[in-house]
This record gives structure tokens, C-alpha cells and sequence, in this order.
């Protein structure tokens, strides 16, 4: 009777054993096959890093000239906030706001009587521009 208690519980500690080592050989071919698809998944994530630069040259070839106008549309509008941020803080000092308003009152005053009055440094003044438009515009 000993022999046979002995043999009823090898038995199941044979399939317990089989079970264990088909659950390790499966666990394993699931590790290999995702081992194989991050493999793969990396490989593919190479070449399409590698075909970077092919791709942006493409697309600077094609679009070169709307990227820059892109570019100095915003690069003057950020100058143009900073200048205005400048302007409005110089404006919020107190007396240099009305200081600068006298300063621009007595330059335009200064060019009025210098330039604007005579009659032959306005003709002047009109040739000059007259010849600045042309340069800008072309003869008409």
C-alpha cells in the first residue's frame, strides 16, 4: 500500500512538471516573438530616422522660397513686439513721456523753419525725393 501512495502522488507531480516546463517553452516563444517584433519595430524606426535628412532636403527644395518669407514674417513681428514693448516701457517713466513729446514738437518745428519755408530748399527737398522715388520704382 505504501507503493501505491507513493505512485499516485509521483503522478501528478510529472504533469505539474510537464505543465511548468510547456508554460516556460511557451513564455519563451512569446518573449522571442515579441523580442523579434521590437526587433523589427526598432529597425524600421532606423531607417525612417535615417531617411531624415532626404526627406527635409525634398522639402526645403520644394518649398524654399514660402519658408523664408514664413521667416522674416515672423521674425519682423517679433522685432516688431520688442520695439513696441521698449516703447511702452520708456512711455511709462514718469516726465520722460512728455519730455520726448517736447523733444519731437521742437524738431519739427526746427525742420519747418529750416526746410519748408524757402521756397528753394522745398524745391530741393522735392528733387530729392523725386529721385529717391525713381530709384525705389523706376523712371515713369
Amino acid at each position: 500500500m505504501s507503493s501505491q501512495i507513493s505512485l499516485e502522488n509521483q503522478t501528478p507531480k510529472t504533469e505539474a512538471s510537464l505543465q511548468k516546463v510547456d508554460e516556460k517553452a511557451s513564455n519563451e516563444l512569446v518573449l522571442s516573438s515579441s523580442i523579434k517584433k521590437f526587433m523589427q519595430v526598432g529597425w524600421q524606426m532606423s531607417a525612417l530616422i535615417e531617411q531624415i535628412p532626404e526627406y527635409w532636403n525634398q522639402f526645403w527644395q520644394a518649398y524654399q522660397r514660402p519658408l523664408i518669407l514664413l521667416g522674416w514674417i515672423l521674425g519682423t513681428l517679433v522685432t516688431l513686439k520688442v520695439f513696441l514693448a521698449v516703447i511702452a516701457a520708456i512711455n511709462s517713466l514718469p516726465l520722460l513721456a512728455p519730455l520726448l513729446k517736447l523733444i519731437g514738437l521742437a524738431y519739427s518745428l526746427w525742420f519747418i523753419f529750416r526746410y519748408l519755408l524757402g521756397f528753394t530748399k522745398r524745391q530741393e527737398i522735392l528733387t530729392q525725393l523725386n529721385s529717391f522715388k525713381e530709384y525705389i520704382f523706376g523712371a515713369s
